[in-house]
């Protein structure tokens, strides 16, 4: 993700020009299959086996560059959508989702 990030930045796509970026991942707060990094799922990914059983988000942001790290927003989903204050899209992320 930052790296596409990265790439598309100074770039216009359309009408629009992309000056900077900000990568946000978001998980259920109670999904501790992906918000814990697991054993299983980490046979394929010898680099990533120090980390097994730390919480994804807080790996993920150790694994960054400073620079990249102050454009790493993440959370959880299911807490995020009720801090919305566009009640449009509260309303429809919140009937998708919750």
């Amino acid at each position: 993700m930052p790296l596409l990030a990265k790439t598309t930045a100074g770039k216009t796509i359309g009408k629009f020009t992309l000056d900077d970026y900000r990568i946000v991942h978001l998980t259920h707060s109670q999904n501790d299959s992906i918000n814990i990094l697991q054993p299983e799922y980490l046979a394929l990914s010898p680099g990533l086996q120090r980390f097994s059983g730390r919480q994804l988000h807080e790996v993920w942001k150790e694994l960054l560059s400073a620079r990249e790290r102050e454009k790493f927003v993440s959370g959880h989903w299911d807490t995020a959508i009720s801090v919305l204050k566009n009640d449009k899209l509260r309303a429809y992320l919140s009937e998708r989702y919750v």
